[in-house]
């Protein structure tokens, strides 16, 4: 059915990186009439071009490789590419489908499928429900756990999207009775007309308004995780912030609400340092653990693992295995990490915390510990102002500032913030050298930038690879 989709179309791919390449493999196999539209020259895409060629691709490289869509039935674009801009619409005022890898995966995908968004906390609590699910096979479910259909037949559980791989791969092996786990952004998002299986919001907060311009464009790219869903579909979100209360509100499938701040009469809670589970259905009341005896730090981290169980409550991974697995969790790199610990003092690599909100539940995580902030780079929107208020009031005894966004930050916390000491540095190792001196032996030494990295790294793993270099120099 896929070749029959397929095969003998004039098909378009933007964008020819790691994802680009994996769809081309994957049209040719289909089929397909594949051209290629890049910006960079055939050197710089390099093996990739070669192989690409190699499969019978066509090419249209340099600044007009958008020029002409209107010759494509099928255009596929890379999350770099929004539906917003010009040649796209002009494209769909045409008649051109417009199509992404995560829209086609999901129409094509056998599999059940988990997929994973909101602003912060998208990877830890995607790998969280990679790491609860996989290890089975649990009994396989039809879309309402109350009736399962048990198999005996060996399930398998994926990780994929926004957190680096691509899942077309997967189409060649994946069963019934396998799980995918999406890590999806708004950018993959924009396009899609099919929902998961289970669909996750984390919360939202402003980011990304150079590419969307305005919160609400920004949240309705996020909304089209549930709003396709049907009836017989899952959507797990919190009831503590406005934009999940909405998305309850609004989705057509079955709710299994999360919540830290209210108990709930069904759902995932916490209540007086327990992580609580109210049966779906009869709200029986299940005890599952201490939030002490979990092994992710900081309490924002709840908002990442009351999803993450829930998933695995209607997925009926029993909830022994659960606890087992929540200890046996390791944090990802780059999120609020410990690096190293010299003596008194802890290193902690938050690089991938680049938003004001995402500094300040850093900031919140440590909040008794005395601290050296390392913020800046690349401002990209949220609310500076908040942070500034968390540095005041979270026991922060110096703030270094690094990168193209260090004297607007340094104005705000001036105002906000005027106790705090805030010092500027040129370079990351002197901001580190700098926060070690902050803390006088006994504190935490925290990377947490609150800003994209591309003025002064290539990315933010790069940021938190460099951050740890430093440090285990030190």
């Amino acid at each position: 059915m896929v070749k029959n989709r397929l095969t003998g179309k004039r098909v378009a791919v933007i964008g020819l990186g790691r994802e680009g390449i994996e769809l081309v493999r994957f049209l040719y196999k289909q089929g397909a009439l594949i051209t290629v539209l890049d910006w960079s020259s055939a050197g710089k895409l390099g093996a990739q071009y070669r192989e690409a060629k190699a499969l019978g691709a066509e090419f249209r490289l340099g600044k007009k490789y958008l020029v002409g869509l209107n010759d494509f039935e099928i255009v596929f674009r890379s999350p770099g590419v929004a539906l917003q801009i010009p040649e796209i619409k002009r494209a769909i005022r045409a008649g051109v489908e417009i199509s992404s890898t995560i829209k086609l995966f999901l129409e094509l995908s056998p599999a059940k499928t988990i997929g994973v968004t909101g602003t912060k906390g998208k990877s830890t609590t995607a790998s969280l429900i990679y790491h609860l699910l996989k290890g089975g096979p649990f009994p396989r479910q039809t879309r309402d756990p109350a009736h399962p259909r048990n198999s005996k037949k060996k399930s398998k559980v994926f990780l994929a999207g926004n957190i680096g791989h691509s899942p077309i791969p997967l189409l060649s092996k994946l069963k019934s009775s396998d799980t995918v786990v999406l890590e999806l952004s708004s950018f993959q998002l924009e396009d899609l007309t099919k929902g998961p299986d289970i669909a996750v919001l984390l919360n939202v907060v402003p980011e990304h308004l150079d590419r969307h311009k305005t919160l609400a464009k920004y949240l309705a790219a996020k909304q089209n995780l549930y709003l396709h869903q049907g009836k017989q579909d899952w959507l797990v979100t919190s009831r503590d912030f406005l934009p999940t209360r909405e998305a309850i509100k609004q989705t057509r499938g079955k709710v299994l609400p999360i919540s830290t701040r209210q108990i709930l009469r069904k759902g995932v809670y916490i209540s007086k340092g327990e992580l609580v589970y109210r049966h779906w259905r009869t709200g029986r009341r299940q005890n599952i653990s201490s939030v002490a005896d979990l092994k992710l730090v900081g309490s924002h981290n709840l908002q990442n693992i009351l999803p993450a169980v829930a998933v695995a409550l209607i997925l009926n991974v029993p909830i022994s295995t659960i606890v087992k697995k929540l200890r046996s969790f390791k944090p990802l790199k780059h999120r609020i990490e410990l690096v190293r610990q010299i003596g008194g003092t802890l290193y902690i690599n938050d690089s991938l915390g680049t938003t004001p909100e995402a500094a300040t539940a850093a900031i919140g995580a440590f909040l008794e510990m005395s601290k050296a902030l390392i913020i800046g780079g690349v401002y990209k929107g949220g609310n500076l102002i908040g942070l500034a208020r968390a540095i005041a009031t979270g026991n922060v005894r110096e703030v270094i500032l690094i990168g193209s966004s260090a004297k607007k930050i340094q104005t705000v916390l001036k105002q906000y913030a005027p106790k705090v000491l805030v010092t500027l540095a040129k370079t990351l190792p002197q901001a580190v050298r700098q926060g070690r001196i902050a803390v006088r032996g006994r504190g935490a030494v925290m990377l947490t930038p609150a800003c994209a990295s591309f003025d002064m790294f290539k990315d933010a793993y790069d940021r938190g690879e460099q951050f740890r270099k430093i440090v285990n120099a030190l």
